[in-house]
């Protein structure tokens, strides 16, 4: 692995290895996008300490996500050591109790606080799930549970999203059905609310170079604003797009054009991804699992061409030692290389 530099964007995962985690813990087919959800929480702590131990270095890249998130960070110390368990008394409300069910399926809990003027009808009296890692017998562990009502959340689906009222707790919390069920890339949209809660912060190209010169780059694109965002969404759910089908439940592979980072602040969704691919296919993991449609080429160029276009790209390049690894600050350049020549307000007519 050392004569190698892999460079993925942060939030995604290979799914091959998803899968052989999902079916070695016994999860039935139909659970497999949620058994996903509970094995990040092994895999991802686990293969960062393989990372240190084998003595390549890494750094984590992100972005500010919606203003009423509160992420909290994840610490894996220099001598692999994983980091100890929240206690149950220092876990936040949606941290206690992670998950529900409705009609069958289970909701995850995002942490996102949906205002009392977005919530829909009451939808069901439920009970919420959770997990106290030093409760129970001997401190094994124990499965908390606590009442709650499940709402709708305006101009959002509750077949793929909705807020749980938690007893005891003030706030409702917006929870995300990863098994939502989509045959298109529109359906997609209008099940989250995407028009009108998709905001995008930014768009990369990555590069790999390996043998002599041994260096990983990207282009970034700071995009942010929200008539460009408005504009990207309306060239990325064209018309013609929103027909796309659903070809597949993959995540992102490694031949990606382009990458947005993107964030859904009502539904507590930051720094997710829409990534394109030279097949004519987008991927996307806003739902939490990764899903492809197929868009076809001309699409996909049509989006990658708009982006360099209107917005500025800033190239950074890491070049790797002699002895493969990724020492601090390895940044070689970080430089305007390319000009946008329109802006998004000018394509619109504004």
């Amino acid at each position: 692995m050392k004569n190698e530099m892999i460079f993925n964007a942060v939030g995604q995962i290979d799914d091959v290895l998803i899968q052989e985690a999902v079916s070695d813990a016994g999860a039935s087919v139909k659970d497999s996008k949620t058994a996903k959800l509970s094995v990040l929480k092994v895999i991802l702590p686990v293969a960062a300490a393989a990372l240190l131990a084998a003595g390549i270095g890494f750094a984590v890249l992100s972005t500010k996500g919606p203003d009423n998130i509160q992420p909290e960070p994840v610490t894996v110390a220099d001598s692999g050591e994983i980091a100890e368990a929240k206690h149950w008394e220092d876990m936040k409300p949606f941290e206690r109790y992670s998950e529900f069910t409705y009609q069958g399926t289970r909701y995850s809990l995002t942490g996102a606080v949906v205002s009392e003027d977005r919530l829909g009808s009451a939808l069901l009296q439920t009970t919420a799930t959770g997990f106290d890692p030093y409760g129970g017998k001997e401190a094994e562990g124990k499965i908390m549970t606590v009442s709650g009502t499940v709402f709708a959340i305006q101009g959002v689906s509750p077949e793929a999203a909705a807020a749980i009222k938690l007893e005891g707790y003030e706030g409702a919390y917006a929870a995300l059905n990863p098994s939502c069920e989509i045959a298109t890339f529109g359906e997609f949209a209008d099940a989250l609310g995407l028009e009108n809660e998709l905001s995008f912060s930014a768009a990369y190209e990555e590069y790999v170079k390996i043998g002599a010169e041994k260096k990983a780059g990207m282009i970034s694109y700071e995009i942010g604003q929200a008539a460009e965002s408005a504009a990207l969404y309306g060239l990325i759910f064209s018309e013609s797009n929103r027909n796309a089908a659903l070809v597949s439940e993959e995540g992102h592979s490694r031949d990606a054009v382009l990458s947005f980072s993107t964030n859904v602040p009502l539904l507590g969704i930051g720094n997710k991804a829409f990534t394109l691919y030279p097949d004519g296919t987008v991927t996307t993991n806003i739902l939490m699992t990764g899903r492809r449609f197929e868009i076809g080429g001309s699409a996909v160029q049509e989006i990658v061409d708009y982006v360099k276009t209107h917005f500025e790209g800033r190239e950074t390049v890491y070049e790797a030692p002699k002895d493969g690894g990724m020492p601090e600050g390895a940044v070689v350049t970080n430089e305007l290389v390319i000009e946008a020549t329109q802006s998004a307000s000018e394509t619109r007519g504004e």
